[in-house]
């Protein structure tokens, strides 16, 4: 027992001195390896190395476009979580719920941890292989060992392929971030339409309330021309459905409300949230658009252009990373060990490559390089696209804001005074109930009609304004 103790205490000092030695030896090859190895890499892609050094560190958020900053001007920084809804005032403008949904809205904070996970990803990519280590015993099973050694080794990354791996990655990012500012337009430009849209069913509502009312005072007229026997009762039958068709208005006008309240707070992100009075008002601020200067902007400024714009870069780094993997990378192993048949301590070193004869990634150079002819081609048909679907709500803005101009300037004004002139008249027994129809109903047609040209063209100006960007609620690619 005691001469298997010493034993035992012999071979873990003969360890810890080949290991000793095994790191010293090692330090050395490693740096003889790496040193020889520096002209092979200089060699290789003569023009990358100062192309790369831009991509060395991770790069910042890249500065929002002017839509994105103009519409941030006065808004908070995300926070990193959902933030309790703060006590809801009596009146909320569109301004309250932009600052609500961009603090609350789930989507951002999904692209936020997008976007963190490529940076984790871009740091990844770059690593080095790790070295290893092992020990070696010999004669196994022998009544005696003669050799033991400590094992090592190490790849060596060559033609700049961890460097090269960021640098796609790196455009993975900027796409990132591109696509974050394009949320963040969807996130403002849904809550915009959703407020106005609330707005106009709010709207929408004291309409119906005002003519609801009109009925009830044009039942009680005729019920009083009827008794003084001016009228027949086919009058006062039709004023009493006329009351009650403007309560049906005005119920589906509050149910509608309800709805659109609804949207409004789901697209916030605060479901919690009570019905305030939105304040606000349809008819101001009305935007201008002209076609030429809307398109050229759109092209110049849409995140969804400086994506795809990534993503041409993305693909031409790609392209030179399956052009690096044709050069092979390096493998060497050192080992130390002692050697009981000569009684001393000796090593060896092994240098290993594969030889790129059948395989030279010739498939790949040749995925990636139409890869990035397709990236370049799918910019060609995004700005297309886009010009397509400008036409579309530029149409509409357009049709919209005609129907404006017309109503407010002379429909509205003219309904509105030629009721007031046949209530009087009708009130005074100089015009039949027929006269009053026609003239109530004209204004509550004229008046509806009006706030729904007002908010079809408020929602296809918030469409150009946020650069064709909505449904932010939608799946995610």
């Amino acid at each position: 027992m005691p001469h298997r103790n010493n034993s035992t205490h012999g071979k873990r000092s003969l360890a810890r001195q080949l290991l000793r030695q095994a790191l010293a030896w090692g330090l050395f090859v490693n740096c003889s390896v790496l040193m020889g190895q520096q002209p092979l890499v200089r060699n290789t892609l003569p023009q990358l190395t100062t192309q790369v050094q831009e991509v060395a560190s991770l790069p910042p958020l890249a500065p929002p476009s002017p839509v994105v900053a103009a519409a941030q001007a006065t808004m908070p920084p995300l926070p990193p979580a959902s933030v309790a809804p703060e006590p809801v005032p009596r009146g909320m403008s569109v301004a309250d719920f932009e600052n609500l949904a961009l603090g609350n809205n789930p989507s951002l904070a999904e692209s936020v941890a997008r976007l963190n996970a490529l940076r984790g990803k871009w740091e990844q990519v770059g690593l080095a292989p790790n070295p290893f280590a092992g020990y070696s015993d010999q004669q196994v099973g022998s009544p005696s060992v003669e050799q033991r050694g400590v094992i090592f080794g190490q790849e060596v990354v060559r033609g700049q392929k961890l460097q090269l791996n960021r640098a796609v990655v790196s455009q993975e990012v900027q796409r990132a971030q591109q696509e974050y500012q394009a949320q963040q337009l969807r996130v403002l430009t849904d809550v915009r339409i959703a407020f106005f849209t609330a707005l106009a069913a709010q709207q929408r509502s004291v309409l119906a309330k005002e003519i609801a009312d009109s009925t009830t005072n044009a039942v009680g007229v005729t019920q009083k021309r009827l008794d003084a026997k001016e009228i027949g009762r086919s009058d006062l039958l039709q004023a009493k459905i006329e009351f009650e068709t403007a309560q049906v208005l005005e119920r589906r006008s509050q149910y509608q409300a309800l709805e659109a309240w609804r949207k409004l707070a789901a697209v916030t992100g605060v479901n919690s949230l009570q019905p305030p009075t939105l304040l606000g008002q349809l008819s101001e601020n009305i935007p201008e658009y002209q076609w030429e200067p809307t398109l050229q902007r759109l092209l110049s400024a849409s995140p969804e252009i400086a994506a795809a714009q990534a993503e041409i870069q993305r693909t031409r780094w790609a392209y030179q990373r399956a052009q690096a993997e044709k050069i092979s990378n390096m493998s060497f192993q050192g080992i130390v060990q002692d050697d009981r048949s000569v009684n001393a301590t000796n090593g060896a070193i092994q240098l290993t490559m594969p030889l790129p004869i059948w395989n030279r990634n010739q498939g790949g150079i040749t995925q990636a390089g139409h890869e990035a002819l397709a990236a370049a081609r799918a910019l060609e048909k995004l700005e297309l696209d886009l010009q397509q679907r400008l036409a579309s709500v530029f149409q509409r803005y357009q049709t919209a804001r005609a129907q404006v101009d017309r109503y407010s300037q002379a429909i509205v004004p003219n309904s509105r005074e030629n009721l007031d002139l046949v209530r009087r008249a009708y009130t005074a027994g100089e015009y039949d109930f027929l006269q009053m129809l026609v003239a109530q109903r004209t204004f509550a047609q004229t008046e509806l009609a009006y706030v729904e040209a007002l908010q079809d063209m408020h929602i296809a100006a918030l469409e150009i304004e946020g650069m064709l960007l909505s449904n932010s609620l939608q799946a995610s690619k």
